[in-house]
């Protein structure tokens, strides 16, 4: 039976290093990653694992799903973001995006449950003067939500935790010039604390509105901190 290594760290431990040094050779190297094989053995290696394993841990979690209908629920969500970025010169939500993605869920009692999610995310900040666009930062993520569901009464749902943010890449126009290489100086992850709220019109269907805040600075001097409030739409596979 052919066997599926995950390394889960940048370095692998000593004796998974010499077999990989000894017996394995690269493949696909310009795609970030590579496979190294060995007598039906696999070694799948990233430059970014942690966020990748994070991901991997996640779908696993979604496969479940299939195995255990009764235990947990999935599905899609989506909808409109507008972000601002405090500790820039920019004020409100004025920079528009959007996200799309998907979750899981389980119960625990009638009331109190967990969810994941997983999804990309449009963030950052722009400034306008009449007509005149003085600048417009574009940071895109990659998000996983880790939420306590509550359910108070019949068709509501509140969710509160945390979301790790993975930086995809950034856009950073001033004057009209982009700036090459993005946003010079952008952590690649972000931390932040969520809260949410839904609504379901349907056993599937629901309304959702949430805020995200960044608890550690996404870029230093100066501290910036991601704001951002999305609406969007719930559909829960049955």
């Amino acid at each position: 039976m052919d066997i599926l290594l995950f390394c889960i760290a940048r370095k692998p431990g000593y004796l998974l290093n010499n077999i990989v040094n000894k017996y394995c050779k690269p493949s696909f190297p310009d795609e970030g990653f590579f496979i190294l094989s060995y007598s039906g053995t696999f070694v799948l290696k990233s430059k970014n694992m942690i966020f990748k394993r994070l991901i991997l841990y996640f779908i696993a979690t979604f496969l479940v799903i299939n195995i255990s209908a009764q235990m947990f629920e999935g599905g899609f969500i989506g909808g409109l973001s507008a972000s601002q970025i405090d500790g820039d010169t920019q004020k409100d939500y004025k920079k528009p995006g959007f996200y799309a993605g998907v979750f899981v869920e389980t119960d625990f009692t009638q009331v109190i449950g967990a969810k994941i999610e997983l999804y990309y995310i449009g963030k950052g900040a722009k400034k306008k003067i009449d007509d005149f666009e003085e600048f417009n930062t574009t940071l895109r993520y990659v998000d996983m939500p880790f939420l306590l569901t509550i359910k108070p009464f019949d068709r509501a749902e509140l969710d509160i935790g945390v979301a790790l943010s993975y930086l995809i890449n950034s856009k950073y126009v001033t004057l009209g010039n982009t700036i090459p290489g993005g946003v010079d100086g952008m952590h690649h992850f972000d931390f932040g604390a969520m809260a949410s709220a839904s609504y379901y019109f349907t056993d599937n269907l629901a309304f959702n509105v949430r805020v995200e805040y960044s608890m550690v600075p996404v870029k230093n001097y100066p501290n910036w901190f991601n704001n951002n409030l999305s609406f969007g739409l719930v559909y829960k596979i049955l």
